[in-house]
């Protein structure tokens, strides 16, 4: 029972090496079975008596099919390392006569022939193409075939072919995010209705960030602005993860054009360029600039309080802080720490301890050690 359920856990290529287990098992109970044939009646029996003879004869086969096997596991350490690596190099010749048909699939269930289809998708095209679409009768699930036949049909030229084994791939393994980095593009310019709701449809079902940014990048690529239907789809991916910035970000396009979020984009970048040098008064009107243009954003509203803070504007930059707690619903406790460094700063010590006090309650780890070294003391 311990084989069988190990067996059926490891990986295929790890099932080679557990094989000295079920040796070790079989020969205890091999001896054990001896000796009681010794003592038994049943010795003379001649099913019991060619038992041997039957393992001889099976022999020859059960050799052939674990050298196949061994021998594939040999090649697919060259597979699945050129796989990884992105990186088809070798000898064709050699390639060419990789096992792929007993096993036809891999360690990692790829299957053989479409991770050797990549070795000829610049010198034998059509050899592989085919060698790919075959092998999704080797394993029915991946669609990793039709992934490798659509980029091909790409580099040709052939975007009719291209997207055909693109959507196929995806609408059939919708999870898998390289389907959708194939597919995804295809549709920025699409006008069929009843497709888009199709992918739609899909993309509310993955809990990959990766295939959400995606479909919303090459979305945006071609628009100005998303439309009403993608804005319900944006809202569900931001609740869906709301620690993921890239969707936060792509969330401000339901009331701003691309236009306004890249304008904005480059102001805080020169804001943030302007605050290293320290520079802390410029860098406050590069990120008021930024912030006419998207007020909802709360990281501009953070930078503009901390760059006027810097600057010593004590009293804007707390009404900044303030705006954190008031509309942005900041719970961190990070704006009421630096309001009571600030107000210390003004040799206001009462009202400085009381808000620190609010920041040491919502566990902002600064507030602790410098409400003790000011506060503790007075």
């Amino acid at each position: 029972i311990i084989y069988l359920i190990d067996s059926n856990l490891n990986f295929p290529i790890s099932r080679v090496i557990i094989q000295t287990i079920l040796l070790v098992i079989l020969s205890f109970l091999i001896v054990e079975y001896s000796k009681a044939m010794v003592t038994s009646s049943s010795l003379s029996s001649p099913g019991l008596k060619n038992i041997w003879l039957i393992f001889i004869l099976l022999s020859p086969f059960l050799i052939y099919s674990n050298y196949r096997v061994f021998r594939s596991f040999q090649q697919q350490t060259k597979l699945l390392a050129d796989f990884n690596s992105r990186q088809f190099n070798g000898d064709l010749d050699e390639i060419r006569n990789f096992e792929m048909e007993y096993p036809n699939i891999g360690v990692t269930t790829l299957p053989l022939k479409a991770m050797v289809a990549n070795y000829f998708s610049i010198s034998d095209p059509e050899k592989a193409i085919d060698l790919a679409l075959k092998s999704t009768k080797d394993n029915p699930y991946l669609y990793l075939g039709e992934i490798i036949a659509s980029r091909i049909y790409s580099y040709q030229g052939n975007l009719i072919e291209a997207k055909k084994f693109a959507k196929k791939a995806y609408e059939n393994a919708p999870t898998i995010e390289i389907h959708a980095a194939t597919y995804l593009p295809f549709i920025r310019d699409e006008k069929n209705n009843d497709e888009l709701e199709n992918v739609r449809r899909l993309i509310k079902k993955s809990n990959s960030k990766f295939i959400w940014q995606t479909y919303f990048a090459y979305q945006l690529k071609s628009k100005s602005k998303i439309s009403s239907l993608d804005k319900e789809l944006l809202e569900i991916g931001v609740n869906k993860f709301p620690e993921f910035k890239a969707l936060g970000y792509l969330n401000l396009m339901k009331e701003h054009s691309k236009q306004e979020l890249v304008d904005a984009t480059t102001l805080s970048n020169e804001g943030d360029k302007e605050y290293e040098k320290k520079n802390f008064l410029i860098a406050a009107e590069k990120y008021t600039q930024a912030n006419k243009l998207i007020p909802t954003e709360k990281a501009y509203v953070e930078n503009l309080a901390k760059s006027y803070m810097g600057g010593k504007k004590y009293d804007i930059a707390i009404s900044y802080f303030n705006k954190l707690i008031t509309e942005f619903g900041d719970t961190s406790g990070m704006p009421e720490y630096y309001i009571g460094v600030m107000l210390f700063a003004q040799n206001r010590v009462d009202k400085s301890c009381e808000i620190l006090l609010k920041s040491i309650q919502k566990k902002f780890s600064s507030a602790r050690p410098f409400y003790n070294s000011i506060c503790l003391k007075n």
